[in-house]
C-alpha cells in the first residue's frame, strides 16, 4: 500500500475573489422547508416542496452544479469540475454570483460551520483547498499524492478523504495538520458515509466483477468490521432516525435497501426510478434523484413504501435539503 501524504501550503492572499457578476434566479415564495436539485442535462435548479411533496418551481443557472452544500440559512454554494467559478445562489437576494475563483477540476465540497471553513476537492491537481468563509480566501492547500473523489466530514472537525486509484481512505485532522490514520478500502469505492464509530463504504467493483456489498471500516485500525450483501452497484448511503438503519441506494438495479447493520441483514426494499444517483432524508421521508427518468421518488422511511413520485426537470443529479435530517 502506498501512503497518501498531504503537503501543507499556507496562501495568505486574499485576492482571489471573481467580483460581481450577479444573475437574477427565480425563487419561490413558500413558508415550508424545500428540497433544493441540481440537474445534470441542463444548467436548472429545481425546488421541491417538502411538505406538500411536490416541485414548486425552477430557475437558470449559470452552469450545472454536479456538488452542493448549505453555508447559511438563504445561501448555498456550488461547483462543477470544467468551472473555475463557486457559485454562490443566494435566496435572500435572488441572485446567483461568483463567490470565489479557484482552478477547474473541483470535486466535491464539504462546509465546517464551526471553524467557518469550506474543503474543496480538486481531482486534477489531487489536493484539497481550504477556503475562509468569512474572507472568501483560501488558507491552505492539501496536497495528495491520489486524486480525492469523496469528502466527508466527521466528528471533532476531522475530515475522511477516499481516493479511488488507491482504493484509500485517509482523515485528517485540520487543527493539527496531520493525516491521523490511512487505510485500504474495498475496490473502486463509492458513497462513503461516516456513522458513529464506523466509516461504510459501497462501490461499483472492478475487473469485470460488479458490486453488491457495502463494507464498515474501522477508521482508526483500518480493520473491515462488516460486509452487507444489498443490491447491484451501492452508490449512496444515507442514515435514519432508527438505532443500526441505514438507507443503500443502488443504481444498478433501481433500488432503495433499507438496512439493519446490527444483524447485517437487509429489511426492506422498494425500487425507484431509473439511474438513481441522490438520496437524502428529510424527517421519516426519503428522496431520491432519479437521473434517467427526470424524477424524485418519495419514500416513507419507516416501511419503505413509495408514497409518490414527482416529475422534475431533466437529469435530476444532486439533492441539497433546507431541514438538517
Amino acid at each position: 500500500m502506498r501512503r497518501i501524504w498531504f503537503g501543507l501550503s499556507i496562501i495568505f492572499s486574499a485576492g482571489l475573489f471573481a467580483g460581481c457578476n450577479d444573475q437574477a434566479i427565480d425563487v419561490p415564495d413558500s413558508e415550508n422547508p424545500v428540497m433544493y436539485i441540481t440537474h445534470a442535462k441542463e444548467a436548472t435548479l429545481s425546488y421541491l416542496d417538502t411538505e406538500q411533496d411536490k416541485e414548486i418551481g425552477s430557475t437558470e443557472l449559470p452552469y450545472v452544479l454536479m456538488d452542493m452544500v448549505k453555508l447559511s440559512e438563504h445561501s448555498f454554494v456550488g461547483i462543477n469540475s470544467s468551472n473555475s467559478r463557486i457559485l454562490e445562489v443566494d435566496l435572500e437576494t435572488g441572485k446567483a454570483r461568483t463567490f470565489i475563483e479557484l482552478e477547474e477540476g473541483m470535486g466535491r465540497l464539504v462546509y465546517d460551520p464551526t471553524s467557518d471553513l469550506l474543503y474543496i476537492s480538486n481531482l486534477e491537481e489531487k489536493s484539497i483547498k481550504i477556503i475562509d468563509i468569512e474572507t472568501k480566501s483560501e488558507t491552505a492547500t492539501l496536497q495528495l499524492e491520489s486524486a480525492p473523489k469523496e469528502l466527508k466530514l466527521g466528528e471533532n472537525g476531522l475530515l475522511y478523504v477516499l481516493t479511488t486509484e488507491e482504493d484509500e481512505v485517509s482523515v485528517y485532522d485540520p487543527v493539527n495538520e496531520q493525516v491521523q490514520s490511512h487505510f485500504s478500502v474495498n475496490a473502486s469505492p463509492a458513497g462513503m458515509y461516516k456513522s458513529n464509530e464506523l466509516v461504510w463504504l459501497g462501490g461499483h467493483g472492478s475487473n469485470g466483477e460488479l458490486n453488491r456489498n457495502i463494507y464498515a471500516y474501522d477508521p482508526t485500525t483500518g480493520e473491515q468490521k462488516a460486509e452487507i450483501e444489498v443490491g447491484l452497484m451501492p452508490i449512496a448511503i444515507t442514515d435514519s432516525d432508527q438505532p443500526n438503519v441505514l438507507f443503500v441506494l443502488c443504481h444498478g438495479d433501481h433500488s432503495l435497501y433499507k438496512v439493519n447493520t446490527e444483524t447485517k441483514q437487509v429489511v426492506d426494499k422498494v425500487e425507484v426510478g431509473q439511474n438513481p444517483n441522490d438520496v437524502k432524508r428529510v424527517g421519516n421521508e426519503l428522496y431520491v434523484a432519479n437521473f434517467d427518468s427526470d424524477s424524485i421518488s418519495i419514500i416513507d422511511a419507516t416501511d419503505l413504501t413509495l408514497k409518490k413520485t414527482v416529475p422534475v426537470s431533466k437529469g435530476p443529479y444532486f439533492l441539497l435539503s433546507e431541514v438538517d435530517s
